[in-house]
């Protein structure tokens, strides 16, 4: 009986182990950028056009950037790495690895040559020396990119968006997207077009983005493209408990049976 129980204790042991050290991870990609222009007025005399432009107007950014964030908040922990650009769609990328988990975040290739954005974050289910899971955060940003639209013009932006994590485990989030703003008549208008997946939802996903900006205008005006992608794993810490926190309230009630069961034993 000694040896069942002994052998028992150890298995439960084993397995809070195994659950204190399992890992987490989310992560998003955006690749395959491309536009494809319309031309809403053949008969103008006007060739459907767009120009990049090297320089935002004043009051915008267009440098892109990438963060990665990790943090315990029980310990007061927070480490960053971050970086922006100085020119357009400069290529970044930044990575941090700590014993509470890892993340890395990048944008590389050009607005029409193979641009790819990427997030990753890797996060232990519960930190080292607590009980408080550590929080991931990667970010990824072409900025604001600045373009002129011929009149009489539209442009559809399309690109993929695809990633996934660690499934059914709480708190995994990756989404990303992209984004516009146009000025229609001196009012700015702002487009989206986004997916996202959450470690509830399945292990993967992948989505096909598009986004439409029009002028309908006889002249050009200018407007602004953005892509981005993003990861997430968050302290989700008071819905659901941790598979180390039951396991380790089995091992507490393991202990506390055998020492009932000796002492009973001892009594007769």
């Amino acid at each position: 009986m000694m040896l069942k129980q002994t052998c028992m204790f150890g298995l439960i042991c084993g397995l809070v182990s195994g659950a204190a050290s399992a890992h987490m991870t989310a992560t998003s990609t955006i690749s395959n950028f491309s536009y494809q222009l319309i031309d809403l007025n053949p008969d103008d005399g006007v060739v459907a056009s767009l120009s990049w432009q090297a320089v935002a107007p004043a009051g915008h950014r267009m440098d892109s950037t990438v963060y990665v964030l990790g943090d315990i908040p029980a310990l007061q922990v927070y480490d960053e790495a971050f970086a922006r650009g100085t020119r357009l769609l400069e290529p970044l990328s930044v990575s941090m690895t700590k014993l509470h988990g890892s993340g890395s975040a990048s944008v590389t290739g050009a607005l029409e040559k193979e641009l790819t954005l990427h997030t990753s974050v890797t996060s232990a289910t519960e930190a080292p020396g607590t009980e408080s899971p550590s929080r991931w955060t990667a970010e990824s940003s072409t900025g604001a990119i600045p373009f002129i639209l011929s009149p009489n013009t539209a442009v559809i932006f399309s690109a993929d968006l695809s990633g996934g994590g660690t499934q059914g485990i709480p708190g995994g989030i990756s989404d990303g997207g992209l984004g516009a703003r146009t000025n229609l008549g001196g009012n700015w208008q702002h487009l989206t077009d986004r997916g996202s997946w959450y470690s509830d939802s399945g292990p993967s996903y992948m989505k096909r983005l598009q986004l439409t900006v029009s002028n309908a205008y006889a002249y050009s005006t200018t407007n602004f493209v953005e892509v981005n992608a993003r990861s997430f794993l968050y302290d989700s810490a008071g819905a659901v408990p941790e598979p180390s926190s039951w396991m380790m309230l089995l091992a507490g009630l393991g202990i506390a049976g055998f020492a009932s069961l000796r002492a009973s034993r001892m009594g007769r």
